[in-house]
Parts: C-alpha cells; structure tokens; sequence
C-alpha cells in the first residue's frame, strides 16, 4: 500500500477511533487497580511453607587475604523463577573487591548494585529472574559471588548478613517461598591477635618490595598451550600475547606509599626492544593459577593502571603504579601487559634471575637506576623528564539539549608542555539520562589509530584508546579535540559528563607517568522535547516515530531489547499510553 494511503487511513482511523480510545482508556483504568488486587491475593493464596536456606560459602572466613565468597540458596525441590536477596556488612571494616557477579541459572538481571555503591551504604542488592524458555534450577546453587577485602587493621570479628525484611523468592509457579538466612562470619586480622605489630611507617622512609607470586603468558595462535613454566614473558599485539602477573600485597597493607613501582626487565635480546606503547592493565579475577593458565581460559583485562612509550633491551620497565597499591594494599591483585601494536617485546619471568617486582616506598621518590645494553649502533638517549602539565575537557554548542534529539560532545586537549603519543579516555555518565550512539577521533592526532572502544551503556561507560602510529608521525603539542562523542538524551533533567579517574595521558619522554594534570566534566540540561511523540527528534511527529513506537509495544524500558525513547510518557513501559500521545501529536512539526 503506497505511503500516502496508508497515512490517510491513519488519520481517518484518528478521527473514526477518538471515541473508542476514550472509553479503551476508562476500561483500561478501571481494570488495572482490579488486576492488581487479584494478582496480590493470587500470589497469597499461593504461598506457602516451603522454606529456602540463603547462606554464605567459606563461613567462616579470615581476612586477608582476600576471599572470594559465594552467596548460595537451597531450594530443595523448589525450582526457582525470581529471587531478591539484600544483604549487609561494616563498609568500615570489608569491602567489595570487585563486582558482584551473578549467576548464570538466574540469567535476567533485574537490579543488581554496583561495588562503588554497596561500598559507600554497605549495603547491597541483587535481583535475578529466570530467562524464558531456560531451565530453573532447584537444590543448592550460586546466587551471586564476589571477593571480600579487609580494610582494617584491627583484629575482630564481624557478620556480613542477610537482610530478611528485604528478601523475595518466587518459583515458577509463582509461589512465594519462605526462607532463613545464616550470616557470614568474618575473621579480620585474626593471626595479628596477641601480637604486636611494628610501624612499617617509623623512620624517615620505608621501602618494601613484593616479587611476583606467579606469572605466565597466554597465545591467541596456541589457545590451549600453558607457558607458566617458561623463564620469559612475552607480549605482542599481533598476534596476540599477553602477560600475567599475580602479586600478595599483604605486607603492604599497614602504609600509605608516596610512590611505588612495577617493575620488569627486558630480556637482553635486539627483539625485547620496542619503540610502540605498552600498556599495563588491571585484572579483577585472581583466581587463575600460572601453571594451568591459557588463552581460551584466560581472565578479561580491566582499565590501564599505566603504560610506557618503549621498552629498551636488558632494562628494568618501570610502570608508576601508586595509585593502584594505595587502592589495593593488603590484598591480591593481577596485574596484565598488553600491546596493541606488532612490535612485541619479551620480559624476564620469575623463572628467570630477574623476577617482576613491586617496589613501594613511603619516603621521597628514589629512582631505581637500571642497567642497560642498547643494541649496537643506538646511541644513548638523554630522556627529558615529563611534567604532568595535560588538561582535558568536554564542550558542546549547547548547555541545553532536547530529549530523544543527538547532540555530539567534543573531547578537548591541552597538551601544555607535553608532546602527546596517545591517550586512553575513560568517560562516565548517568545511563539512565544518556545513551552513546558512537565515538569517533578528532583532529588533534593525524592518522590516529583507535586501539580500543568499548561503549557500557548499562553501566554508563566509555572507553576510547588514540594512538599515533610512531612509524609515520611526530609527537603532537598544542591543543584541540581529541575525540568526538555522540549522544542520545532519553530522559530529562540535568546530568553531568566526566572523566574517570582512570583516564590516561601518554607523552615521549614521560616514562610511565601519567601526564594529565586536571579535567574539566561537562554538564548538559536535557529538556522536554518541543513536540511530544518526536521519538526520533527530527522535529516532526510521522510514520518513522510510529514504526519505533510499533516495534517496542509491549517493552518495558530495562529490556535490553527495548528503545527508551519510545516510552512517551517514562513510566518504564511502552504501552497504550504511549501511543495514545503519539496519536494526538502526529503530524505535527517544530
């Protein structure tokens, strides 16, 4: 049917169902406050005896190091649909070392809160339902798990508890069930007890070195060949090597270090020299062991803690990790490099005489002299020590944006006295205002290699990697936009962009320091759109706002499937409502 007639008989069907959509609208709420009472008492009249147990795997615990602990439920027979369980601790005391992960069986999360938020309120939610169509499990199983990380030096003993006003559980029957809890108990310190603990702090300064505890490498083209034996580690972009490396930082944990190093050597070998980028990156999972490590095994790489321009043969690489020991002292952490370019470079292993090491001192920064063997015929480089000296800012032509209509965010640069060689942003915004439709490099690097993006618009996150490629390509100086950000407004009101403190500035010369000095966030005031039902904001109200409105009825908004901005009215759900607006505003235009 042509266009044009099938928009005529849109119409004529606005005209013809006007009174008919009334009295839809009257039925429907009439009905829904009845719906709701029955479907209460339904669930009432089912519920029943039946009772789960919600317990903690490893209870009791001693902390450190840190455990990983499970969150379990037995349901006997029951077979699970939908569960809620809240539990709470002293965020004084423990924290949450990583996100929490929930289970598989329970694959529909529902609501589930962030490390950064249970660590704040010690206090945290996860919401889980059964994906249709997916087999419900029954008898013990793993809700959730997550590590714990003590965060006191005081040795005592604290509870980690199940808040059971807060709890639900439904099978798939939609009965209710009854529960009891056991709470976790924690053992801090405990082998501190009776003994006196000497001031690692006494004296001008203190240096403490931790040596790697195991270390191996894993090869895209070998994905099930182990390497945690080898006396070296290897690291390359393509193909694809990466090194990892675990460390026990529990003799850390009593100070607050000025500066603290990780350090390598590079083999004394022409090929362990690069003049590309390495980067050195966080690993949440500490569980893997050396000896059984592969790539298809192999844990996911976190955000850059630091990166060093080259690597020069027979040399310590020092990464500046300070930040990251004084974040995670007392606990065990992994540690990974990683090259994106094809240049690789070859690292001694604890196998080796020359063991990877974390140098942390509580004094003034000393640096550690290496000894080095260039390659013959290079001469011998004076290096000009970098000052964080770098600004970043976002800016857009307008303070204010209309909802639903895509706005583009510049990523601004000022190099002050650095020479830039790359930078990785790390950008958070509030997911539940923004959405990022893609990002793109701007001009400020020619020829820029993007090395890494990865959009999270569940969590609000965005990570972009520029890099300029070192074989036909100055250094860069000066000022201008990095990158350009594309964004969806979805709901109203103000919201802020900013950079994550993990954000990081690579510069010649800087070593692995971070040369960013200060950013400046951006805030953006997202406004009712100027004519209600321009869902895909090109300023008029037709077919095309139909046809979206069409396939996400039915949808509520935390549906990954679903499209925000065809909830008109942002109740959560794209129902009759919803096209109830779209019918009384189509046709109109800006």
């Amino acid at each position: 049917m042509p266009l044009k007639e099938t928009f005529k008989k849109l119409v004529d069907f606005k005209r013809w169902s006007y009174g008919y959509k009334i009295l839809t609208l009257l039925v429907l709420l009439i009905s829904i406050p009845l719906t709701t009472k029955l479907v209460k008492n339904f669930v009432l009249y089912l519920s029943k005896a039946a009772q789960v147990s919600i317990f903690f795997s490893q209870n009791p615990t001693s902390l450190p190091p840190d455990k990983v602990v499970s969150l379990m439920l037995d349901s006997g027979s029951e077979q699970i649909a939908a569960a809620r369980v809240v539990f709470t601790y002293d965020n004084t005391k423990v924290q949450l070392a990583n996100e929490i992960q929930p289970t598989a069986l329970l694959g529909q999360v529902i609501q589930k809160t962030s490390m950064a938020e249970a660590n704040s309120t010690g206090k945290a939610i996860v919401m889980l339902g059964l994906v249709p169509g997916a087999q419900a499990p029954s008898s013990v199983f793993e809700f959730a798990k997550f590590t714990l990380h003590s965060i006191t030096t005081q040795s005592l003993n604290i509870q980690m508890a199940v808040d059971e006003a807060d709890v639900q559980i439904v099978n798939t029957l939609g009965q209710a069930l009854s529960y009891s809890s056991t709470p976790l108990n924690i053992n801090l310190n405990s082998s501190l007890t009776g003994t006196p603990v000497p001031s690692l702090t006494s004296g001008p300064s203190q240096t403490i070195t931790v040596p790697v505890n195991m270390d191996s490498y894993v090869y895209n083209q070998a994905p099930d060949q182990n390497y945690g034996t080898k006396p070296s580690l290897e690291v390359d972009g393509s193909p694809v090597l990466i090194s990892y490396l675990k460390f026990n930082l529990s003799t850390l944990a009593a100070n607050t270090y000025s500066n603290a190093l990780f350090r390598v050597k590079a083999l004394n070998d022409t090929a362990a020299a690069t003049s590309s980028l390495v980067s050195l990156k966080e690993v949440t999972d500490t569980t893997w062991i050396d000896t059984t490590l592969t790539y298809n095994n192999r844990p996911v790489l976190g955000t850059t803690v630091a990166t060093v321009p080259n690597v020069r043969q027979d040399t310590w690489t020092e990464f500046n990790i300070t930040n990251f020991v004084n974040a995670n002292k007392g606990r065990t952490v992994t540690l990974a490099i990683q090259m994106t370019a094809g240049d690789g470079t070859h690292f001694n292993s604890k196998e080796s005489a020359f063991v990877p090491e974390i140098v942390a001192s509580t004094g003034p920064v000393v640096p550690l002299t290496p000894t080095s063997t260039l390659a013959p015929g290079t001469p011998t480089p004076t290096p000009i020590p970098g000052v964080p000296d770098t600004t970043l800012s976002m800016t857009t032509p307008s303070a204010s944006q209309r909802l639903n209509r895509n706005f583009v965010a510049s990523v601004n640069v000022d190099s002050g006295a650095n020479k830039l060689i790359g930078v990785e942003l790390n950008i958070a915004f509030d997911p539940s205002k923004l959405q990022v439709v893609d990002v793109t490099p701007g001009t400020f690097f020619p020829n820029a290699e993007s090395a890494n993006k990865i959009i999270d618009n569940n969590n609000g996150s965005l990570s972009f990697t520029l890099l300029i490629p070192p074989e036909n390509t100055q250094p860069v100086q000066g000022s201008g936009e990095l990158a350009k950000i594309d964004f969806t407004p979805i709901d109203l009101g103000n919201t802020t962009i900013s950079f994550a403190q993990n954000t990081l500035v690579a510069a010649v010369d800087s070593g692995s320091v971070n040369m960013l000095q200060d950013t400046t966030p951006l805030t953006v005031d997202i406004l009712e759109s100027l004519i209600q039902g321009d869902i895909n904001g090109d300023g008029r109200v037709d077919i095309l706002d139909y046809v979206i409105l069409f396939e996400n009825f039915g949808r509520d908004t935390n549906d990954p499937a679903a499209d925000p901005r065809a909830d008109l009215n942002r109740d959560g759900r794209i129902d009759i409502l919803d096209y109830v607006i779209l019918f009384e505003n189509f046709g109109r235009t800006e």
